[in-house]
This record gives structure tokens, C-alpha cells and sequence, in this order.
């Protein structure tokens, strides 16, 4: 999707955790069409990405209502008030 590619580049996506995110992988985690479960996303995905849940969650709200999935939106508001402190 051309109007999230805004958000994939390093100063966005880089937490204080990881060197440096893997933009392509973390590309098709938010492309695709399933939202990773939160026990799944940090016991493999996260590693592997090096972007933190809640970035991911915000990335897959956006990609969810780009594409109008609102079972997905849904899913990741569902998540964001669980699992992401503001």
C-alpha cells in the first residue's frame, strides 16, 4: 500500500530494543491477511522484524482501514486496549 510507505523506513520503525528493523519482512507481517495474536508476534516475530508490538498494531489498524477489513480493525483494537499502555 503506497500510503503507508511513509512508515516503513528505519527512524520510524527502530526501537531502542533492535539495531535495525528488517522493513521487508515487517512489510509482509503487515500485509498479510491475518493479525498476529500478541503471544505469537513477541515469541517469534518480534525477533525477527525488530518492531515492537505496538507499532505493529498501529501499522495493521492503518492497513485495516485502508483496505476496509473491519474484522481485522476490529482485532487490533481489540489488542491495542489490552496490550498497549499510553
Amino acid at each position: 500500500m503506497k500510503q503507508l510507505d511513509q512508515y516503513f523506513n528505519v527512524e520510524f520503525l527502530k526501537d531502542k530494543s533492535y539495531h535495525e528493523p528488517n522493513i521487508e519482512k515487517f512489510r509482509k507481517v503487515i500485509n498479510h491477511s491475518k493479525v498476529v495474536e500478541p503471544l505469537e508476534y513477541l515469541t517469534t516475530i518480534e525477533k525477527k522484524v525488530g518492531v515492537t508490538y505496538d507499532k505493529y498494531l498501529w501499522l495493521k489498524a492503518q492497513h485495516s482501514k485502508l483496505t476496509k477489513n473491519q474484522k481485522n480493525f476490529s482485532k487490533v483494537q481489540e489488542y491495542w486496549s489490552v496490550f498497549v499502555r499510553e
